[in-house]
């Protein structure tokens, strides 16, 4: 369903070489926790269900986490909130987190096909992460 965008950006991603073997495709939001270091931007890209259109991309810095994501939760088991606040408890706080997400359709079921509004989302998404971390030694994670 529309919930893979972000594993079909963090695809996308990693078939570029300045990408290759440094995306990270994760199922569950607590896996992010062994990937993020102190001495790394960390990007994450994920779905989100906020009541914008779908397609849209919400960007989010660490700045936003507090007020935003509290109380969202995945449809994995727990929720990034949770698992960045065990990051930041164990050290493992990156130097910089950029959280990019694609407004999904609320009721997407998870056997279903990416809808094409999203799978345009995720191509203007990849142009804006290519843009912007081409430059960079940074990994993001799907």
């Amino acid at each position: 369903g529309d919930d893979c965008i972000a594993w079909i950006g963090g695809d996308a991603l990693s078939n570029l070489p300045q990408f290759a073997g440094r995306v990270r495709k994760l199922s569950s939001p607590f896996e992010i926790v062994g990937h993020l270091k102190a001495d790394l931007r960390a990007v994450i890209l994920d779905a989100c269900v906020s009541g914008a259109a779908p397609g849209t991309i919400v960007h989010l810095t660490e700045h936003d986490l507090d007020r935003i994501l509290p109380g969202l939760r995945s449809s994995h088991g727990g929720s990034l909130k949770e698992a960045l606040d065990l990051a930041r408890s164990l050290g493992r706080w990156p130097k910089s987190l950029d959280v990019f997400a694609v407004e999904i359709h609320p009721g997407s079921a998870p056997a279903e096909e990416c809808s094409p509004e999203l799978l345009i989302a995720g191509e203007r998404l990849q142009a804006q992460l290519c843009a912007g971390l081409s430059q960079a030694r940074d990994a993001p994670t799907a």
